[in-house]
C-alpha cells in the first residue's frame, strides 16, 4: 500500500494496526487510500476550522505544514466530527454522536473512530463478545457513510451498526 499519509506525529496510536488489516485486504487498502485522500484534501479545505495561536489556519499555512503538523490538523478535524462517544459498560453499546460538520470531515473523523474501535477491538469484546455500534447522525449527515459503515463492519464483526437521527442539521459542503 501507498501510504500518503505516516502518522509519524502519535495522533492516532492504534492506527498501525488499521494499516496491517489493509496489507492482507486488498479492497479495504484501496478504501483506507482513499480515505487518506479525502482526510488529506478536507484539512487542506476546512484548515480554517483549527485555530493557531489565536487565528484560523489558512490553506496556505496548511499548505507549508509538514506532514507531522499535516497529520496535527487532520486529527483536530477528526476530533471535531465527533461531538460524543460513549463506550457502555452496563451494557454492550457504543455509542457515536457526530457533530453538525461530519459532511464537512467525514474522512478526518472516520480516522478518529477507527482508531478508537481499533482501541476497543481486544478489550471491549472480551467483555462483550457481540456489541451494537449506535451511530447518532445529524440529519443530512449520512452521504457517503455507508461505505465505511460497511468497512467497519468488515474489520469488526462483533460490532453490529445501528443508526438513528440527532436533531441537529448537518453543515453541507458548498460544492
Amino acid at each position: 500500500m501507498n501510504r500518503q499519509i505516516k502518522w509519524e506525529s502519535g495522533c492516532y496510536d492504534e492506527i498501525e494496526l488499521i494499516y496491517e488489516k489493509a496489507e492482507s485486504d486488498e479492497e479495504f487498502a484501496r478504501i483506507l487510500t482513499e480515505l487518506e485522500q479525502r482526510s488529506m484534501s478536507e484539512a487542506r479545505i476546512y484548515c480554517k476550522f483549527v485555530n493557531t495561536g489565536g487565528e484560523p489556519l489558512t490553506t496556505e499555512k496548511f499548505d507549508a505544514l509538514s506532514p507531522q503538523q499535516k497529520e496535527r490538523v487532520i486529527w483536530r478535524l477528526g476530533e471535531g466530527g465527533i461531538a460524543k462517544i460513549n463506550a457502555s459498560m452496563a451494557e454492550p453499546v457504543i455509542t457515536v454522536t457526530f457533530s453538525s460538520i461530519i459532511q464537512l470531515v467525514m474522512g478526518c473523523t472516520m480516522f478518529s473512530l477507527l482508531n478508537r474501535l481499533e482501541k476497543l477491538d481486544g478489550s471491549y469484546n472480551i467483555i462483550f463478545p457481540k456489541a451494537t455500534l449506535q451511530l447518532l447522525i445529524p440529519l443530512g449527515g449520512r452521504r457517503g457513510l455507508f461505505r465505511y459503515i460497511m468497512t467497519i463492519i468488515q474489520l469488526y464483526p462483533w460490532l453490529t451498526v445501528s443508526e438513528a437521527s440527532t436533531n441537529t442539521v448537518a453543515i453541507q459542503p458548498d460544492n
